[in-house]
């Protein structure tokens, strides 16, 4: 008898004959190879639609699919900045989204709250060459916007 068997036929577990439990043993295990045969079929037929959708979506994504990405994107970084409001990458990055969805004023308000975070970070020496990378990239976004607005 294999340790499987054993274990499946374990004083208290089966107070059925030995026979009659081993039967179902052997059933149950016959069930589990089925579906383990069948998660293994949905697992390849899922992996080779969604590689090709994958290369499909990166090289030919539609404006739908995009702008969905977007905002599942924003919605996370909003999700972070609620976590962490102190995290002027977060703030960076929820302008660029936003500027990219052309809500303008908004990524404007953005990237000034992560031009400020970043230049306290900054002077405060927590974040160094981190925080100058944010408040370089903040300027240049923010000057971006801006001529989009006016």
């Amino acid at each position: 008898m294999n340790d499987d068997l054993k274990s499946f036929l374990a004083p208290g577990f089966c107070r059925i004959e030995e026979s009659a439990c081993m039967a179902q043993w052997e059933a149950e295990q016959e069930d589990e190879q089925q579906d383990d045969d069948l998660i293994a079929e949905d697992v390849l037929e899922t992996a080779s639609i969604s590689f090709w959708q994958m290369i499909r979506g990166f090289f030919f994504q539609t404006s739908d699919e995009r702008k969905t990405d977007l905002r599942r994107r924003m919605q996370q970084l909003t999700a972070a900045i609620e976590i962490d409001p102190d995290a002027a990458s977060s703030y960076l990055q929820r302008g660029e989204v936003r500027e990219q969805l052309g809500h303008y004023e908004l990524a404007q308000d953005d990237f000034l709250k992560a031009l400020e975070l970043a230049e306290e970070q900054f002077e405060g020496a927590r974040w160094g060459i981190g925080s100058q990378v944010v408040m370089d990239t903040a300027w240049q976004r923010l000057q971006e916007v801006s001529r989009r607005i006016n």
